[in-house]
């Protein structure tokens, strides 16, 4: 019986990128997006989910991705990695665009805090790796789709 093993190797640049980027992004959800008050009210700040509960969303695929990854990583490459890599990209350009949404629904005397730029660029950024990571995947298919040179 075949041992697997995780192993980092089996991810490309795309792909690490991708996981690192859904792994802030997962992360950013959660820290505080938006403060208000002032200096005799107080300070108040709350996460994205408090306001926008379709902010979950975002959360979860991020999750997915990086479990997907892990799953790459331990047991290798599955037999459609063109698909896959397309599934991955339509999640990213979901979370990044309900990420967008939120970071533009801001309520008036409500500043943005720390967790909407990083949430925002993870979800920039998990866009960029997944666009490199389908590049590779094609890379991939069009090698393995190519007829061997005939010499001689």
């Amino acid at each position: 019986m075949a041992r697997t093993r995780f192993d980092i190797k089996r991810l490309g640049i795309g792909d690490l990128v991708v996981g690192g980027a859904n792994l802030a992004l997962m992360i950013g959800v959660f820290l505080p997006w938006f403060d208000f008050g002032t200096a005799t009210t107080g300070h108040f700040s709350f996460d994205a989910t408090a306001v926008r509960r379709w902010m979950y969303l975002p959360s979860l695929a991020s999750l997915l991705i990086v479990v997907y990854l892990v799953i790459k990583a331990t047991l290798g490459e599955a037999p459609m990695p063109r698909l896959q890599s397309l599934v991955v990209m339509a999640a990213c350009d979901a979370s990044l665009l309900l990420t967008l949404a939120c970071f533009a629904k801001k309520g008036v005397g409500v500043n943005w805090d720390y967790g909407a730029y990083v949430s925002l660029v993870a979800a920039i950024a998990a866009v960029i790796g997944a666009i490199m990571a389908l590049s590779r995947s094609q890379r991939m298919t069009r090698r393995r789709l190519r007829p061997p040179l005939r010499t001689g």
